[in-house]
């Protein structure tokens, strides 16, 4: 029973020290809330080097469930802040049709260029589809269109 309630605290001091404050350079970790509006499985991947827009699918991304929400901790400010353009790019892909690829032909569903501004004006919380309170924000395709059979660049 002890060894048990030491396991325990391990796990509860391991979330804490992952999950909460800030890592060893003093960055502060930071929750972006991501919205799936569809019946379709997403996953998610960024990119602080901007306007380069290569990115390598499936690096480990946040995967989105259909119609949910999740909540996806990173050190967004510091890294956006420290980036070239003050931009993160946010990917979105179907997650089928994105592991279906196995050519990984940049199967992007969607890009958000993201600032902190744009992610302060919209509460930390980015939709896939886009809502109207996004459409001021730089994406691919545009708001209110669709992703025609060109890749994004």
């Amino acid at each position: 029973m002890k060894k048990q309630c030491l396991y325990f605290i391990f796990y509860i001091l391991l979330y804490c020290l992952f999950f909460c404050g800030c890592d060893k350079n003093g960055r502060e970790v930071q929750y972006l809330s991501f919205i799936n509006n569809t019946n379709k499985k997403l996953e998610t991947d960024i990119s602080f080097i901007f306007p380069d827009t290569l990115t390598i699918a499936n690096t480990g991304g946040w995967v989105i469930p259909p119609n949910s929400k999740r909540n996806m901790t990173y050190w967004w400010e510091s890294e956006i802040k420290e980036s070239t353009q003050g931009i993160v790019m946010l990917f979105v892909y179907d997650w089928d049709a994105l592991k279906a690829d196995t050519l990984n032909n940049y199967k992007v569903t969607q890009r958000y260029d993201l600032s902190l501004s744009d992610l302060d004006r919209l509460g930390w919380t980015i939709t896939y589809p886009p809502t109207e309170a996004m459409k001021d924000v730089k994406m691919w395709p545009t708001y209110g269109t669709t992703k025609s059979k060109t890749n994004c660049k």
